[in-house]
């Protein structure tokens, strides 16, 4: 009989037994002896081996975690690790055959995933949102749309998942606080491409600029999703350059066939430095740069600005020319007392959750 242990202790556990056969040396030996033959070509091709031992088994853990099953009885991670096993010798199989034998059980009695060439497995978590817990989160299709737009964009992800892409929609009727930035923000990040619904009144929501916004300002592949013919409407500037698909003048079964093909093949792993751990930030530091990355997203959402005599003031909406309000930040070394009158030189920046890893110890006034 098994163990029984939640993904929490999985992901530390298996981490541990990993770390110490992880050198940089041996790590893709691992993963091709696991992986060279399977039906998913993905599980040898997009798994992220770089970093530390560490921070490589962390996150090759999770990936596998969230993969889940081979085929019934075979899991992804337990292939792994019996992999390193067989190959490191009796000494370490007590504490490995436990494991493996819990996560081969939890495959027992599921059905084989697809084995023809061209099949991907269905994504562990085929809809990921806001509510959606870290430990469960994984690369994704963001779809960014108005809600007058929902049933589009449900049946937008019901096709995409049945092509292997996980999606990660925003459906947070109430659009406020910090954990909603947060959310939006990391979806978007974490995201191997960016689809917008594009409708004129999509482009008139500011939720739908911002995200834009974020999408462009953090390199992503977006690709517009032309539901009307705005391409000459000003709202799409920021899209022009991107190569849209268009269901306005086409069967809707053509444009998806087509939005598929233009996607990358669907991902397994996050990101290069998105691998979110399973606990919410929990030190200072942590939480500060938390805070500074979320400031740079609500940076594309100012409608309002308060004057420096103290008046609230709304934003007009009609001007001759859009404006653009950036937050910028300056760096002021510390002096000691003998450097008093000294010139240091001092730095502006915008990207501040970027510079203030760079610095040891830092006060944020403002």
């Amino acid at each position: 009989m098994s163990m029984n242990y939640t993904d929490q202790e999985l992901l530390r556990l298996c981490t541990r037994l990993l770390e110490p056969h992880m050198g940089d040396d041996l790590r893709e030996v691992w993963v091709d002896q696991a992986f060279w033959d399977a039906a998913d070509s993905r599980l040898h091709t997009q798994l992220d081996l770089k970093g530390s031992p560490l921070v490589c088994c962390n996150r090759l853990v999770k990936t596998l975690l969230l993969y889940g099953c081979l085929k019934p009885g075979q899991h992804a991670l337990a292939e792994l690790l019996q992999v390193v096993r067989d190959n490191r010798g009796l000494q370490i199989a007590d504490q490995f055959n436990p494991v493996i034998m819990h996560l081969n059980d939890k495959c027992a009695g599921r059905p084989a995933p697809p084995t023809a060439p061209s099949a991907v497995s269905p994504p562990a978590t085929p809809t990921q949102t806001v509510d959606t817990p870290l430990a469960q989160q994984s690369a994704a299709v963001f779809v960014s749309y108005s809600h007058d737009d929902a049933d589009f964009a449900r049946g937008l992800i019901t096709a995409l998942n049945a092509a292997g892409h996980a999606c990660w929609i925003d459906n947070e009727k109430l659009k406020v606080g910090d954990r909603w930035s947060e959310s939006i923000a990391r979806g978007i990040r974490q995201s191997y491409a960016f689809l917008v619904v594009c409708t004129r009144h999509a482009l008139e929501s500011r939720y739908v600029k911002a995200e834009i916004r974020w999408a462009v300002d953090n390199d992503k592949l977006i690709i517009p999703l032309l539901l009307e013919d705005v391409t000459r409407d000003d709202a799409f500037f920021d899209l022009k350059p991107h190569q849209g698909v268009a269901f306005f003048n086409q069967p809707h079964a053509a444009a998806i066939r087509r939005l598929i093909a233009e996607l990358p093949p669907p991902q397994i792993a996050l990101p290069e430095g998105e691998t979110p751990t399973l606990r919410p930030p929990t030190s200072r530091r942590a939480f500060e740069l938390a805070y500074m990355d979320r400031l740079r997203f609500q940076d594309f959402q100012l409608e309002r600005y308060t004057a420096l005599g103290g008046d609230f003031q709304q934003a007009q909406r009609q001007m001759a020319a859009p404006a653009w309000v950036k937050q910028e930040f300056e760096h002021h070394p510390y002096m000691r007392g003998d450097e008093r009158g000294m010139e240091r030189e001092t730095r502006r920046f915008e990207d501040a959750a970027t510079e203030l890893q760079t610095i040891k110890r830092a006060v944020v006034l403002g």
